[in-house]
This record gives structure tokens, sequence and C-alpha cells, in this order.
């Protein structure tokens, strides 16, 4: 697994508040590493995101506690751009970012610890992070330093007023980092398991276009079709491998409401008129957009073959990474 320090450098942490939070991780770093040689399946990397004035990563990847090197923050300015360190989390958050290793297959430990109020635009930035699939599986707690701290946003961060943690003394403060570290290390549970469907197992068809759409519908439901989080959850699962064009295709599908409407239809019209607004999909596409053909039809057939409709599909005829006549 992957534990996220998502650190409030901004002035409202100088002085002892941030001597606390770099003295507690050097000091877990050593006790992460036992926990993870005692337990080698379940490998666990740290990485850290400080946010005042914008958002920056503490070095350009997780790394094992062996390899990480924690170079002790300081807090100046009175920004505090949590909604930006949200936005920078997310975009990490993907097997494309920092969850593309072995400590990927579980789900992460989020601890995000706070001495005062956001002062960007945080509502934005959370509903761009309460998107990503990983955010959502991973464990999330805040702690929230002094009283100065803003306790419910901390809670909207984490989803619960429950798992905000509020603590006045430093001393207090070190020890619960650790604790709170070192209980999210000890509780890794396979993404699997959690969120079925974040990971194939090797077989190729599990990344098929037609194959993971039908899994969403089955885990998200039919509302998943209008759904901003789609294209996320379709990258998630590999979907677009094979034909990378196809992720232009399905965004034109959920932007322009086709997937929607097919699903609509579908449930009170009927195949049969199903197929002829699908005909619709297609040309427009064709006139307005210049789709290939074979990609239009490859979507098309997707979605009938997700909604139960049809039960194969003919797949394009090559993986050709231009989608456009």
């Amino acid at each position: 697994m992957t534990i996220f320090f998502i650190v409030d450098t901004s002035g409202r942490m100088s002085g002892s508040k941030i001597g606390a939070i770099n003295e507690s991780i050097q000091e877990l770093l050593p006790m992460i590493r036992d926990i993870s040689a005692f337990n080698p399946d379940a490998e666990i990397k740290v990485a850290a995101l400080q946010f005042s004035r914008g958002a920056k990563w503490v070095g350009d990847e997780p790394k094992s506690a062996d390899d990480f090197v924690w170079d002790d923050l300081s807090a100046e300015g009175a920004s505090s751009d949590l909604g930006k360190a949200c936005r920078e989390l997310s975009s990490k958050l993907s097997l494309r970012g920092f969850m593309k290793s072995a400590s990927g297959s579980y789900a992460p430990a989020i601890i995000l610890l706070s001495g005062g109020r956001p002062t960007d635009d945080f509502e934005s930035g959370l509903e761009v992070l309460k998107r990503n699939s990983w955010f959502r599986v991973a464990i999330k707690i805040a702690i929230a330093i002094g009283d100065d701290a803003d306790q419910g946003k901390l809670a909207k961060f984490t989803g619960t007023r429950e798992t905000v943690l509020t603590v006045h003394n430093i001393d207090v403060l070190k020890k619960l980092i650790r604790l709170v570290a070192v209980t999210s290390s000890q509780l890794d549970q396979p993404v699997r398991k959690s969120n079925e469907g974040l990971f194939h197992d090797g077989n190729k068809s599990d990344t098929k276009l037609h194959h993971v759409l039908k899994r969403i519908l089955r885990q998200f439901g039919s509302a998943v079709l209008q759904d901003e989080r789609l294209l996320s959850l379709l990258d998630d699962y590999h979907a677009f491998d094979d034909y990378p064009a196809m992720r232009q295709v399905m965004k034109e599908f959920e932007s322009r409401g086709y997937l929607r409407d097919l699903y609509c239809r579908s449930q009170k019209d009927g195949i049969a008129e199903c197929q002829l607004y699908a005909d619709y999909v297609k040309k427009s596409l064709a006139q307005t957009r210049h789709v290939r053909a074979e990609f239009a039809d490859y979507a098309v057939e997707s979605v009938f073959f997700a909604l139960g409709l049809v039960d194969s599909v003919s797949e394009p005829a090559d993986d050709d990474y231009e989608l456009w006549d």
C-alpha cells in the first residue's frame, strides 16, 4: 500500500506544529520499514504532498521507507491551497501516476494534517478528488492541529467527522501521527476486495471496453452512464489500452448524452428503436466530428453489450490511434 501524507505548510503551521510533523515522520520511517519487512506480501511506500501557496510533492514518486528521504518542511505564507492539493492528489491517484507499482494493489491510506482554513476554491478541488476511484476506496484520516483548523472542511475531505482527530498539544500530535500512520499501514486491504475491478487479473478480455463497461454498470448502476466519473473508471480498468482512440469516442458519447439516451431507450423502446437511435448517433458523429465508422460502431455495440442487448461485438480491425476520418 501507499501512505500519503498531505501536509499544510501555511504560516499557521509554523514553529512547533511543523516541527512536530517533521520529527514524527522521521521517527515513523523505521516503524514502517519494520511493518513492511514483517509482511513482505504487502509492500508499503510513502509519499508526501505539501500545500501552502500551491501544492507540490516531496520527491518525484512514492518510495519505500528505506529509500524515502524526508527533508524537513518549513511553514510560511498566508495561503493554504487545500483545493489545489486535492487536484494534485487526484492527478497522481491513478495507474498512470503513483498507483502503478505492486503497492498499488492495496487501497491507499491518506493522512491530512492541517492547522488552518483553505484559502482557495477547496470545494471544486474536492469534487474532482471525490470522483477518483482510488480516493473513494482509500483509508482517509485528518488531524486538525489547534483551534484554527477548519474541522468542517476536514470532515468533508475524509467523509465523516469521526475520522477527524483534533489535537492541541505538540507531544500528543507526535504520538497521534505515529499511531494513525502505523495503524493505517496495518489495515491494508487489496483493492480487488474493496472495489472489485480496479485491477484486472491478467485475463486480456477483462480490459476490453465492452466487458469493462458491463462490469461498471453492474457495480455502480445505470446512473454512472451520465456521471463524469465514467471516463476515470474506464481508465482505471485499462479499457482503452487496446484502442486508445476509443477514449475520445466515449467522451463524446458521455458529453452529448448518448449513453444516457441509449440506456433510456433500451428500457422503454426495445432493441429495434434503440438501434434506430444508435444509427442516428453514428451518423451524427461521422458528420459533425468525422469519427471513423468502426470506432463509432464499437462504441455503440459496447453499450449494447453492457446493457445485455447483444451477446458479442465487432471490434475495430486494428489498434490504430487515429480516430478521425
